[in-house]
């Protein structure tokens, strides 16, 4: 069995745009009709010209998507190529462009790996998840030649409501598959924080050919993630805030591999 770890570190907002851009970034994850990431933005997906999909909270409930490549199957234009049993890295293709040739956002942050390009979504946890935006074609002009094929961005979850809000999942099914989390977000007008956490894993199913001995394996799967966004307003347009998500999995039909911003 080999280990997969994805971290995203703490980020402290730098400046004062950069801030009160954040700060506006939160307040539209409420909102299903608006894109940030295509001009790096609010703006109403309505009035944008970039060709765009957008995953909300509700939708990932409502589709009962277990993980982000389950998501992105259903992108028109997006085709997602699995290589092996849960866990395994997959294939994201964007419009006909290489997997290397798209990006993939965090929080604003990039994760993909800096020579390979891989970006382990597939570590992600869902249950950890707010929103996802999917824009297809190029956004090279804003974010770079790593954007030819397009750009995923995946926002974690936010306090967004006053007082103590908990949440609790737990999921079972076939070849001894558990699905567990537990979250606490809230807050109050000034400070707002998120803390979650989670577990799941499976025995897998053999999707190898019994030629060799070695072979008749289970590709088996564990995840274990955490969670942590806090942030304050110091004012009506100037917020401060860090985030920390932290990783680790561990498949049996995967290479060693880890990716970090």
């Amino acid at each position: 069995m080999n280990l997969s770890r994805l971290a995203l570190p703490l980020l402290l907002l730098p400046t004062t745009s950069a801030l009160a851009d954040s700060f506006e970034r939160d307040e539209a994850l409420k909102l299903p009709d608006v894109l940030i990431s295509a001009n790096r933005q609010v703006e109403a997906r309505n009035d944008s010209s970039a060709a765009n999909t957008v995953f909300t909270r509700e939708d990932i409930e409502r589709l009962q998507a277990r993980s982000v490549t389950d998501l992105l199957q259903r992108v028109p234009g997006v085709q997602v190529a699995q290589t092996g049993g849960r866990g395994s890295l997959p294939g994201i293709y964007i419009r006909g462009t290489q997997s290397a040739q798209s990006l993939v956002l965090v929080d604003g942050q990039r994760i993909g790996n800096s020579t390979s390009g891989d970006s382990n979504l597939q570590h992600l946890n869902i249950e950890q998840i707010e929103r996802v935006e999917v824009l297809r074609g190029s956004r090279s002009v804003i974010y770079g030649s790593d954007a030819i094929g397009g750009v995923i961005q995946i926002f974690t979850r936010r306090g967004t409501e006053q007082g103590l809000q908990p949440r609790l999942h737990v999921g079972f099914g076939s070849n001894q598959t558990w699905e567990r989390s537990l979250g606490l977000s809230g807050g109050d007008e000034q400070t707002r924080f998120n803390l979650g956490a989670s577990l799941d894993d499976t025995a897998g199913l053999d999707r190898t050919h019994e030629s060799y001995p070695s072979d008749s394996d289970h590709d088996a799967y564990r995840n274990q993630s955490i969670s942590l966004s806090l942030s304050h307003a110091l004012s009506d347009d100037i917020e401060v805030g860090a985030t920390c998500w932290i990783t680790a999995a561990r498949a049996s039909s995967t290479t060693r591999s880890a990716a970090s911003t």
